[in-house]
């Protein structure tokens, strides 16, 4: 059989097989019961009790810088990790893998794009909030009139779920890009059987969003809606409900050289309820919890010379949740503001050495009232101020490997060293 480009008539045997196997192994392989809660969710619905009052400013002072944040925020392909110790216990691991190929291309002309597309997508998100761990790869076919259509999936070794969802893309004229999915998280739960957990409403994802890019400047706009589930345990008489929306926007104005000024402005909403229902319940473990959280940030990076760069923002947070516990009758309901301002002083020593200066801020309020047979109000305020020093190397294909380490300026008497990292990052 004589070679040639692989053209649309003979990829297409290629392509439905491979549909088909995306297909079986999403159906045997797949088990995304996290894709919708977290581990051991069922288990504990109030998160909010958890969070000390330098939680979030211990988290944020291991945040990427910009210059991290753009060189991710431009790259197809790209892996990247964030591993701290938040003061004396507390953890915290972010990674990402993002790898695309095309697998056909068209017959018409090398400037043509590929009409079918591989990708596969990584990311953990784990702290005291989140224990995700997601992996997803698709198929995409297109575009043809700057429509797209793709299929996906979560694979793992556990054969007790499976995920399977639909992508609809597109892009309508250069820079933008409008998407749109479904996801049908552990589809095949029930008629499995395998445990007596079933779930009484199936759990669906429903995600659009768009993004446009001109120049130096990109748009970014997201909604993830988490439809309403109910998972029962007849082990435990237990019924389990959820339900998640979260709203994203941002906007970066990526510097193009070292003279120019870098901007990015982000405000991301989520509401979120879960409860445990149980029925009987002699020990009174039942429990209602929802939150409303927002979270507004602007900063900027600044040349200050060919080697120094300044980065100087500030981020807004407010927290507004509420727990129920009916049994007992016994609410909790939680409120917490912080304003974050940061500085970043980053100086190029080498070629391949770049070391960091942080001042990292915060200051609020975290209140709690409990409406009880006992009532009590706790109120606390917050003024928190932490130093961050650091040393990012450079590594071939402007890969990135960052060793840091915070101290906690507002109690240095007592308690100064606030916990350190290890991040890096390698576009490819």
């Amino acid at each position: 059989m004589g070679s040639g480009p692989l053209t649309r008539r003979r990829a297409y045997p290629f392509l439905m097989a491979s549909i088909g196997l995306c297909l079986f192994l999403q159906g045997h392989l797949s088990t995304p019961a996290v894709a919708v809660f977290i581990k051991n969710e069922m288990d504990t619905v109030d998160p909010e009790r958890l969070f000390d009052s330098r939680y979030f400013l211990d988290l944020f002072s291991f945040s990427f810088p910009l210059q991290w944040r753009w060189e991710d925020l431009v790259s197809p392909q790209i892996y990247r990790i964030n591993a701290a110790s938040l003061d004396r216990s507390d953890l915290l691991i972010l990674q990402e893998v993002r790898i695309a190929r095309p697998l056909a291309k068209r017959p018409d002309g090398d400037g043509a794009p590929p009409w079918l597309n591989f990708r596969y997508d990584l990311r953990q998100n784990e702290d005291k909030d989140l224990q995700e761990f997601h992996q997803w790869i698709s198929l995409e076919v297109g575009p043809w009139r700057g429509f797209s259509l793709g299929v996906f999936g979560e694979p793992t070794f556990s054969k007790e779920n499976a995920d399977i969802g639909f992508l609809l893309r597109h892009a309508p004229k250069p820079g933008l890009d409008l998407y749109a999915s479904v996801d049908f998280v552990d589809w095949n739960f029930n008629e499995r059987g395998k445990t007596v957990q079933r779930y009484e409403r199936l759990p669906v994802t429903y995600e659009g969003g768009v993004r446009y890019g001109s120049g130096s400047d990109i748009w970014k706009l997201s909604l993830e809606y988490d439809s309403p589930l109910v998972r029962t345990d007849t082990a435990q008489n237990l019924s389990y409900s959820y339900r998640k929306t979260t709203l994203a926007a941002r906007w970066d104005r990526i510097p193009g050289d070292r003279s120019s000024l870098g901007i990015s402005a982000h405000y991301r909403y989520e509401f979120k309820r879960e409860a445990n229902h149980f029925n009987p319940d002699p020990s009174f473990l039942t429990s209602d919890f929802q939150r409303n959280t927002h979270r507004l940030g602007l900063a900027t990076s600044v040349p200050l010379t060919p080697k120094d760069d300044l980065e100087i923002g500030s981020f807004y947070l407010l927290r507004q949740a509420r727990a129920d516990a009916p049994q007992d009758t016994t609410t909790v309901r939680y409120t917490r503001w912080e304003l974050q301002p940061y500085g970043r002083w980053r100086r190029a020593l080498k070629s391949w050495m770049i070391s960091e200066v942080a001042l990292f801020s915060s200051g609020g309020e975290n209140r709690q009232f409990y409406r009880s047979p006992a009532l009590t109000r706790i109120s606390q305020s917050n003024l928190l101020a932490k130093l961050g020093l650091g040393i990012d190397f450079l590594t071939f294909s402007k890969g990135r490997i960052g060793v840091y380490g915070t101290f906690d300026l507002d109690r240095a008497d007592r308690h100064l060293w606030g916990g350190g990292n290890i991040r890096a990052q390698w576009p490819f």
